[in-house]
């Protein structure tokens, strides 16, 4: 299996919460329709992006899921628990070269992805994976037109070029739909897996399916010898920004 990573797109963004907390200036949070689309308000005036353009949506739910976190926040700003609107704001503001990395990255993934990699035992996790994962390679068997590869054990295999290609064509939209895109692309470094995220974000699988599967291996573990509490919250703030980021993939409809 390839060691390749790509980025957190998280990193970045909780290294800079690490610092000082801004302050909650704000009373009241509204939303309102405008030339351009739907601007999140904060006492009347829009909310700001980091770049410091208005925070303006495309669309009236996603602008009302957005000033909802604005709402909930207490006394000061904490982007970390503000997961949709940190997202959407970088996608906002990213630029043609950022939505080329996403995209690549989505492909890099697919290239070696999790579902492909089986254990050589014990049974038991043999099966777990099978049954989590052999439902999602039948979709993109079917969505890209060619069926990807499956090895026992980690050593890297090559994916067939057809099923890259259908992966590419299938991204080839969301291209010109960075909020569509930056949903994909955390999607996938959260799951670990471009092709439960592709089929999370096509609506073709639940998020909790999409979650599990992606925790196959891990939950195994943890039924063996249990977890810790330090793991446990670490794993529910990435299925938080899973489902933030799944609502940017579905259209907000997650």
């Amino acid at each position: 299996m390839s060691d390749y990573q790509p980025p957190d797109p998280y990193a970045l963004t909780r290294r800079e919460q690490a610092q000082v907390l801004p302050r909650r200036f704000y009373k009241l949070v509204s939303t309102a329709a405008q030339a351009d689309g739907h601007v999140v308000l904060l006492d009347g005036k829009p909310a700001r992006r980091s770049d410091g353009a208005a925070l303006v949506l495309p669309d009236a739910g996603l602008a009302g899921l957005l000033a909802a976190e604005w709402a909930a926040q207490a006394t000061h700003i904490d982007l970390a628990s503000m997961p949709l609107t940190s997202l959407a704001m970088r996608a906002l503001a990213a630029s043609p070269e950022q939505c080329q990395q996403w995209h690549d990255d989505i492909l890099a993934y697919a290239g070696s992805d999790l579902l492909c990699y089986r254990a050589a035992h014990p049974a038991a996790l043999q099966a777990l994976q099978a049954r989590h994962w052999d439902g999602p390679l039948a979709w993109a068997r079917a969505a890209f037109h060619a069926p990807f590869a499956v090895t026992t054990g980690i050593s890297a295999i090559e994916q067939p070029a057809a099923a890259l290609q259908g992966v590419r064509e299938h991204l080839a939209p969301a291209r010109d739909a960075p909020l569509r895109l930056a949903g994909l692309h955390a999607m996938t470094a959260l799951l670990g897996s471009a092709l439960l995220a592709l089929m999370c974000g096509a609506g073709a699988l639940s998020l909790d399916a999409a979650w599990s599967a992606a925790h196959v291996d891990e939950d195994f573990q943890i039924a063996q010898w249990g977890q810790d509490e330090e793991a446990r919250q670490r794993r529910d703030a990435r299925a938080r920004d899973f489902a933030a980021a799944a609502r940017l993939a579905r259209g907000h409809e997650a």
